[in-house]
């Protein structure tokens, strides 16, 4: 019975591994497309929680595609693969700089929108697209510095009797990577998400007097109300984004800090099955988290459709115009040459 149930789940979790990455890496790379079309139109460009928005799509492209393609490969296909030291380092130290920056960056939004909706002008004043452009290459600088250790002390091991694993050198880095990684990767970013976004709901409940005091006095501006409308919107997008990014990260951050907890203890073959299962799982749905994001502001925003609809429809009336006046170069040069030609015969 219990190798029936072993055999069991490891069929049902190669299945999950194999299939379901494709439509995740496709999906969200899409996903991730539309969301730099949309964030990078006129009317967000100058706004500085989209342009982190902007900044997170782009990484989210580079983890789905490089990181999530790199996991599909070495699960199923690693005949394909030349796996040296080299090659061992650098996955796993990508693995953990792209989806880092790309949630640094979420972490930066939800700032962002703490500052803009403080009641003090000064904390105000950081909400510029200026200041955004500067986190976001401080965040980059970190994030490369923050995990460079892992270049150093992954390489190929034997792992519970599995000879040629990457993985962290074992002893004192590997009980101090299962650490970092649940701490700076997972808690530290999503804290600062959660305590930013509790801050931005109480400045908005706090400033609702304020703001509509500033409405009345602003009637004739429709320019600032559109600001206003925009970043609403935005807000919006923020909570969504971190209340499920939150929930589609929990599960690999408890199997993680499972396996560090119970790393000295004697495991029976179904406890093993079981924790592999999960594991393996939970970097699935880890990579769901960097291909949710199009869907999602899809879905809450209708100003994040609107300006999606007339984003790709300036796109397709780019694409149309350039076809049509390739298409007519050629036409105007024959008829000129014709025209040339006929001239010729005239004058002889």
């Amino acid at each position: 019975m219990t190798d029936s149930y072993i055999t069991t789940l490891s069929q049902v979790i190669s299945k999950i591994t194999l299939y379901v990455p494709y439509f995740t890496i496709t999906l969200g790379t899409i996903g991730a497309l539309c969301n730099i079309l949309t964030f990078s139109a006129k009317k967000l460009r100058q706004n500085p929680c989209a342009f982190y928005f902007l900044c997170s799509s782009v990484f989210d492209i580079l983890t789905l595609s490089i990181c999530g393609t790199l996991r599909l490969m070495v699960d199923h296909y690693q005949y394909a693969l030349n796996q040296t030291a080299i090659f061992c380092k650098i996955r796993v130290y990508l693995t953990g700089v792209f989806p880092g920056i790309s949630t640094a960056c979420l972490v930066l939004a939800t700032i962002d929108r703490c500052w803009l909706t403080s009641s003090l002008a000064r904390w105000r004043r950081w909400s510029k697209i200026t200041i955004a452009y500067r986190l976001v290459i401080v965040a980059i600088i970190v994030w490369l510095i923050s995990l460079a250790h892992m270049l150093v002390f992954y390489d190929f091991y034997t792992i519970n009797g599995v000879p040629n694993t990457c993985s962290s050198q074992p002893g004192v880095y590997s009980t101090f990577i299962s650490g970092f990684l649940v701490i700076w990767l997972t808690i530290i970013p999503y804290i600062c998400m959660f305590i930013a976004s509790m801050m931005t709901f109480s400045h908005i409940r706090a400033s609702r007097e304020r703001v509509m005091a500033f409405q009345q006095q602003q009637q004739q501006q429709q320019q600032q109300e559109a600001h206003r409308r925009v970043d609403r919107h935005l807000i919006l997008i923020m909570f969504i984004q971190v209340i499920l990014s939150v929930i589609l990260l929990s599960l690999r951050t408890v199997v993680i800090a499972y396996t560090y907890l119970t790393r000295d203890v004697v495991k029976d073959s179904r406890s093993r099955a079981i924790e592999s299962f999960f594991s393996q799982f939970g970097t699935v749905v880890y990579y769901i988290n960097y291909a949710k994001s199009f869907y999602l502001c899809t879905l809450a925003s209708p100003l994040f459709r609107q300006v999606f609809w007339n984003q790709l429809n300036q796109f397709k009336n780019y694409i149309t115009h350039s076809t049509r006046e390739n298409a007519v170069v050629p036409i105007s040069i024959t008829a000129a040459t014709k025209k040339r030609s006929n001239q010729d015969v005239l004058n002889d």
